[in-house]
């Protein structure tokens, strides 16, 4: 062979060894290539188990963390709770450690719920015809009031003591000072009453008991009244406490059943200061800050008692749209909120409201599964049994605590036509009972 030949050989045989060489090289790349595919789809694969995993126990977590759930939304009952204030900061006292002719404060109220008050004799022969009271309403055309009035009336009736007025002011504080004026004149031995306006009507009712009057208030106390001064004989309200922290947990079993781990939600306040209701937002907000802190409660949205809350919750919802629900105060905003709710064409399965207060408007959206899911309620009839222990008790000089707090009620679907017989002390409606045929 030539040379020449052998140069040709060798540079044949060597681009063919080139040539393999490039071609195992380039299968070897293509099976890395595709070993590191599979492994990045592993680890993915693994990245999105740990944290749906992660997620899943979230909510268990959650779900745990809502504590005497059975006993607050379950069975219904919200006791008074340790930090229950009232509004001269004085610790809440149960009904249960109230007594009458050797007989509770709960005792009265559990014997009305029955039908009938026996009174102790060794106290009616002490009051009986002798006794007078008046009640002096902010208005009448609610449940809460005829509620407060019905339990008031039952409870002095029982004990023979006739009650000689009962006026409501349609809201408006300058009827209510007229009221107040009117009474006075009557001369009754106690008046119980909730004012319209604290500040505005705080002379008038000073005034009252100037004049020799004893009085028993509902919720609020009016200008500078003090009960270490002795201007009042006992003030009685809700849980109010109790019913935000029930209000707080409803919203939180419903956000778990949802399968959230991170809610975001409103707050609707009175835009003046107004202890009863300052109390119910303080118990919703402390109990989802202690319990509940992947529920946000930053959002803080006031409203105006005459101008309502629809306009207020119809902006936030516009301006945010992430939120996943809303507490408000009673029931009256929370309606609206629900109302703005419908508007804006929200889901009711995936938005929350939880609230205070039971009216038939609140129980029919609860009972349909519409926005209001739950609410904390006061016991207004419970509350006019106690008001009306407390009035014989202050005619009778007796010790009277400074603030008594009745145990409210946990109201959710399971148990609304129940909470509706027992707060609003009638039949539930048609309309309502068809959503449980």
């Amino acid at each position: 062979m030539s040379r020449k030949l052998k140069f040709i050989v060798i540079l044949v045989v060597s681009f063919m060894l080139i040539l393999s060489l490039s071609l195992i090289g380039c299968k070897q790349t293509q099976v890395s290539e595709t070993t590191a595919v599979e492994t990045a789809s592993k680890e993915t694969i693994s990245e999105e188990t740990t944290v749906a995993e992660e997620t899943t126990a979230t909510v268990e977590t959650t779900s745990k963390l809502i504590p005497d759930a059975e006993d607050i939304i379950i069975n219904g009952t919200v006791f008074p709770r340790s930090d229950d204030v009232g509004p001269e900061g004085d610790t809440a006292t149960k009904p249960s450690d109230v007594s009458l002719g050797g007989k509770t404060i709960q005792e009265y109220i559990d014997m009305a719920r029955a039908g009938k008050i026996e009174a102790p004799q060794e106290v009616v022969d002490k009051v009986k015809d002798k006794m007078t009271a008046a009640i002096v309403m902010h208005g009448l055309d609610q449940d809460w009031p005829q509620m407060q009035i019905k339990g008031i009336s039952m409870l002095l009736e029982a004990f023979g003591v006739k009650v000689i007025s009962v006026t409501g002011a349609e809201w408006d504080a300058t009827k209510q000072i007229e009221n107040i004026e009117t009474v006075m004149q009557l001369k009754p031995d106690v008046v119980l009453s909730i004012p319209v306006d604290q500040t505005v009507e705080g002379p008038a009712y000073r005034d009252l008991v100037k004049s020799g009057i004893k009085l028993v208030l509902l919720d609020m106390i009016p200008g500078d009244l003090t009960h270490k001064n002795g201007d009042y004989i006992s003030l009685v309200a809700c849980s109010s406490r109790g019913n935000g922290t029930a209000a707080a947990d409803i919203m939180a079993k419903y956000f778990v059943d949802m399968g959230l781990n991170q809610a975001k939600v409103g707050v609707m306040r009175l835009n003046f200061l107004h202890q009863v209701t300052e109390e119910r937002a303080l118990g919703f907000e402390n109990r989802c800050k202690e319990y509940y802190p992947w529920i946000d409660t930053s959002t803080k949205v006031d409203f105006d008692f005459a101008e309502g809350a629809y306009g207020p919750a119809e902006g936030t919802l516009t301006s945010k749209p992430d939120l996943n629900g809303f507490f408000a105060v009673w029931e009256f905003p929370a309606l609206q909120i629900a109302d703005a709710a419908r508007a804006a064409g929200i889901d009711p399965a995936k938005f929350v409201i939880t609230t205070s207060d039971l009216s038939e408007g609140a129980a029919l959206e609860i009972a349909s599964d519409q926005f209001i899911k739950g609410l904390g309620a006061q016991d207004p009839f419970a509350q006019g049994i106690a008001e009306g222990v407390l009035a014989i008790k202050g005619y009778l000089n007796e010790e009277c605590p400074p603030f008594v707090a009745i145990p409210g009620y946990a109201v959710t679907k399971d148990n609304v036509l129940e909470a509706y017989k027992l707060i609003l002390q009638k039949e539930p409606p048609d309309e309502l009972k068809k959503f449980f045929k």
